[in-house]
């Protein structure tokens, strides 16, 4: 027994069965996504993740301020740029003296596809596939004025 599935899209309507759903699972190929290459990161420069949560970058940001800070540089890349501009704005509303500078970019990232073992031919060399992916990034700079 068969249960159908109804996908509707802004343009027309398609109808799914369970069968063509347990297709496309089957062509699943697992990946192994890098980590970014960046330089390490200075005392006054923040990379963003999007696991961590904002307060963490905030007490870390209010931190180096209070030790005297000048520039403070905040890097993201895709999903945690959201979080990169939030915390801007926190920061220029919380200190009134404080301008920003933002900067968007580019940066490749490489996936790396698990190759599929072959049954057919066991001294088969195994090819890993990989990918370059091209994602969105973004430089804030935070400078504190000088209060005289």
């Amino acid at each position: 027994m068969e249960q159908e599935i109804e996908i509707k899209n802004s343009e027309n309507s398609a109808t799914k069965t369970t069968q063509e759903n347990k297709k496309n699972k089957n062509n699943f190929k697992p990946f192994i996504k890098r980590k970014a290459l960046h330089s390490k990161a200075n005392l006054n420069e923040l990379y963003v993740k999007n696991e961590t949560h904002i307060s963490i970058y905030i007490k870390r940001i209010h931190k180096l301020i209070k030790d005297g800070a000048k520039t403070i540089i905040i890097h993201g890349m895709t999903a945690s740029i959201p979080k990169c501009v939030q915390i801007a704005l926190h920061m220029r509303e919380y200190y009134s003296d404080i301008t920003t500078e933002i900067e968007t970019g580019s940066a490749n990232t490489i996936i790396d596809h698990l190759p599929e073992k072959k049954v057919s031919d066991e001294d088969a060399s195994e090819e890993e596939q990989m990918d370059i992916k091209i994602r969105s990034t973004i430089h804030i700079t935070l400078k504190k004025e000088l209060n005289f």
